[in-house]
């Protein structure tokens, strides 16, 4: 297993260094380098690419969460099998707003609504 996690870290960091070029030839191309820039709009530039990643991540990870859930849960109040649904939600993030999908379950018996993955 650990061949292939370090295999893994290894495609992660050549993607992101990809990531970074793309992102030097966009910036190129916005002007950022017709003149010496200041560092900060270096900085902005990396932290924006940054927090597009972070949310797209947070989405990928949130996603697989809620696929894992199944079908039917238990009503955490008083047991009863309750089918579980997916539904697509928006969520403001550290990094700002991202789009995910959450499972949510209905108990009929208590009339209550729960979160299998609270």
């Amino acid at each position: 297993m650990d061949a292939v996690y370090d295999a893994l870290e290894r495609e992660k960091l050549q993607l992101f260094k990809r990531v970074a070029e793309i992102e030097v030839q966009q910036q190129r191309q916005r002007g950022l380098f017709d003149k010496v820039p200041h560092f900060s709009q270096i900085e902005d530039a990396g932290r924006n690419l940054g927090r597009l990643l972070s949310r797209l991540s947070q989405t990928r990870l949130a996603n697989e969460v809620a696929a894992g859930e199944g079908c039917v849960r238990d009503c955490p109040t008083c047991g009863k099998s309750c089918a579980v649904e997916v539904a697509r939600r928006t969520v403001s993030g550290l990094d700002g707003p991202l789009e995910m999908l959450e499972p949510k379950a209905h108990c009929p018996a208590c009339r209550r609504d729960f979160f299998p993955s609270a």
